[in-house]
């Protein structure tokens, strides 16, 4: 998951990802996904039918497009190898052109440039990009982020990404202005919250539980 929230990250940092994601030729192959759940006497417990986002990678793009992010995002140093997962997380997004995905990537790196302000020369430590990019579909971090006084697990999730916990350094006043600027708000509100973006049918990706979404992270 690591590798996931790294290319959000680049992509909030610089949206031409979007451009070289495309450019490698996307493939994801829709379908109706129904998931059934019965209990032990086989009455149904859960039940979901997606239509909007369902679909199936196709191997050559897949591998194509693993190879751009890999590319793309070497630069750094910290920058994780690329999973199937990831590439094939990547042509869903690009494909499926309901999920205005590039709009929301857009807006959020309107909302990053914005919380640069004098620091746009910055060099920032080798996981902010993950931590930038965990932001955009983990409520529960941007929470915690705008309110840390009430939130005591926030220092341990800092140090995992190696941020400072002091809140009037760099990275930290970045991302705190990062998270309270609207644009940043209306994107990562539009990519979990809005009818017909793959977290509409529950979520794999955050770093904090989500009670109701993430029971079925593990299929």
């Amino acid at each position: 998951m690591y590798d996931f929230w790294f290319s959000l990250g680049a992509a909030i940092m610089d949206p031409t990802l979007i451009n070289v994601v495309n450019a490698a030729g996307p493939v994801f192959n829709r379908v109706t996904r129904e998931i059934i759940e019965t209990d032990s006497t086989g009455a149904v417990t859960f039940q979901e039918t997606n239509t909007l986002t369902a679909g199936l990678i196709d191997v050559t793009a897949t591998t194509t497009v693993r190879g751009a992010i890999a590319s793309f995002t070497q630069s750094n140093p910290a920058a994780p190898p690329v999973s199937v997962y990831t590439a094939g997380k990547w042509c869903q997004l690009v494909a499926v052109t309901t999920i205005n995905f590039a709009q929301d990537i857009g807006l959020a790196n309107q909302a990053y440039v914005a919380s640069l302000g004098a620091n746009q020369t910055t060099t920032f430590s080798s996981r902010f990009p993950a931590f930038l990019g965990v932001c955009l579909i983990d409520g529960g971090m941007v929470s915690r982020l705008l309110n840390p006084a009430a939130s005591p697990d926030l220092p341990e999730a800092l140090a995992e990404f190696g941020i400072s916990s002091d809140p009037t350094s760099i990275e930290r006043t970045t991302i705190s202005a990062f998270v309270a600027n609207t644009n940043f708000q209306t994107a990562s509100g539009n990519l979990l919250n809005s009818p017909g973006t793959p977290w509409d049918f529950g979520c794999l990706d955050q770093f904090f539980f989500w009670a109701g979404e993430n029971e079925r992270a593990i299929i």
